[in-house]
């Protein structure tokens, strides 16, 4: 594979003198490339459900969009297409099937992770589905519409993956997190427990998207990436050896669609949507295709998350 012009391992020695390069490298490895990217049917086979239809609110229904709050940096989950404009991956092309039920087009917007809530919050979406973790306190914030099981793995260079094991090997050492992720209270727990045993305190640095958290293992400011699993691997597949998943997956949890508080029919017509996508096989159909069937479930629950 061949990523911005240059195979991993030539980039790896240039990024030692410069910084450029590791930017080229990061870019290349977070879009992953056009050759690993699926191909996208062109025609879909989703049907409207009136029932379910009905139950959105009236502004959506008369809008015909609905505003998706998403990102373009996560693949196998979200991703750039060949374009390099267009948001692909298996998260838009399911909420793009939901849309398909409820007879709306699911308009697609690049959003910062940590800006996900607050716009869900200030009605400048509908909804988000962006690779977060549905847990108990951020139910308090939003209302989640559960899709996929997923978990959290460290991403290291290869020369250091028979060191850097598991996540207590890293007392010490720096971690890349991106901001406000589940990940960073994972880090955060365990410097306190690397500090309780006697040892150094894990170095927590968080950084604004997937691209700065592999520049900054990749050029040596950190000693690994704590991300989610599906993105973990996926990275480390098509790294070329360069980058490698390492250590016991943690803190299993589901990835829910965010929906307002306020808004219980929205989130009975995305659950209802998304179940029926599960019952007639598209949504297995479209984990397989970015090869994330391991994370399925067979039912869309709303607030799952612990």
């Amino acid at each position: 594979m061949t990523l911005t012009n240059h195979s991993p391992q030539l980039a790896l020695r240039r990024i030692a003198a410069a910084g450029a390069a590791a930017a080229m490298l990061t870019v290349g490895l977070a879009a992953c490339g056009s050759s690993a990217e699926p191909e996208t049917d062109a025609t879909s086979t989703v049907v409207k459900d009136d029932a379910l239809a009905a139950l959105l609110p009236a502004d959506i229904r008369d809008a015909g969009t609905l505003r998706v709050a998403t990102s373009d940096d996560y693949p196998p989950l979200e991703m750039l297409a060949d374009d390099n404009k267009t948001i692909t991956g298996a998260e838009p092309e399911l909420i793009t099937a939901i849309g398909e039920v409820l007879g709306v087009k699911a308009e697609l917007n690049k959003v910062a992770f940590d800006s996900l809530i607050s716009g869900i919050q200030a009605d400048r979406f509908d909804i988000a589905i962006q690779a977060m973790l549905d847990t108990a306190e951020r139910q308090e914030q939003v209302t989640f519409v559960d899709y996929f099981n997923t978990s959290t793995t460290m991403l290291v260079k290869s020369e250091n993956a028979k060191t850097f094991t598991e996540l207590d090997t890293l007392c010490g050492e720096s971690i890349a997190v991106e901001s406000g992720t589940g990940q960073v209270d994972i880090a955060a727990e365990q410097s306190q427990k690397c500090t309780d045993a006697g040892k150094a305190a894990i170095t927590v640095l968080e950084f604004p998207d997937t691209v700065a958290c592999l520049q900054s293992v990749v050029t040596g400011r950190t000693q690994a990436f704590l991300g989610g699993t599906p993105t973990i691997a996926f990275q480390a597949d098509k790294s070329d050896g360069a980058l490698v998943a390492t250590g016991t997956p943690m803190n299993l949890k589901p990835y829910g669609i965010l929906i307002p508080k306020s808004d219980e029919k929205l989130a009975e017509a995305v659950q209802g949507a998304l179940q029926k996508l599960m019952d007639d096989g598209t949504y297995d159909e479209i984990l397989a295709k970015y090869g994330l069937q391991d994370g399925s479930i067979a039912e869309a629950t709303i607030n799952g998350g612990k």
